[in-house]
């Protein structure tokens, strides 16, 4: 599949960006479906993870440009990303998710509106995304302490998400 695959629902363009991938526990994500049953559709690997699409969905309306769910994001350090097996890296802005952005047509400051389906961070972490200072680095190319700015990375968007989903998430456990 390319970044980007477009189709119309009645007068509604709309495109399934593709922002990534990450891996996860394969049992854990078929439950209670044997393993030799799952294992013969999808190969996990040494550490029993599948590879998982990450895919987004924008829709141009005529409110504005909106896009469903955001991806991972670029926040996570780098112990993070290997646990998870994130591949999301972007080549022409911080993550896959603007170069799919920018392959359908737009740019991250022409989307009117984020509904994110709920808060988990594969779903909502793209919703910022983190500016690197590596100067304050020394030259090393790690991050000093304090080098993090994080931005909103749809400047622009309305984030709509569930009410109940936002109380659950100001409380964790």
């Amino acid at each position: 599949m390319s970044l980007v695959e477009s189709f119309r629902i009645g007068r509604l363009n709309c495109h399934l960006l593709d922002a990534g991938r990450q891996r996860l526990d394969g049992g854990a994500m078929f439950g209670v479906v044997p393993r030799p049953l799952w294992e013969r559709r999808i190969a996990p690997d040494s550490e029993h993870r599948i590879p998982l699409a990450l895919r987004c969905l924008l829709i141009e309306h005529d409110d504005g440009l909106v896009l469903v769910d955001t991806g991972i994001g670029n926040k996570e350090k780098t112990k993070f990303r290997d646990i998870y097996g994130v591949e999301n890296v972007g080549h022409t802005g911080p993550t896959q998710l603007e170069d799919a952005l920018a392959m359908a047509g737009h740019a991250p400051t022409d989307v009117a509106w984020v509904v994110n389906t709920h808060l988990h961070f594969d779903h909502a972490g793209g919703n910022t995304h983190v500016v690197r200072n590596r100067e304050e680095g020394g030259g090393s190319g790690e991050e000093a302490p304090g080098a993090r700015e994080i931005r909103s990375s749809f400047p622009n968007a309305t984030y709509v998400v569930q009410r109940g989903e936002l109380a659950f998430a100001m409380q964790p456990n």
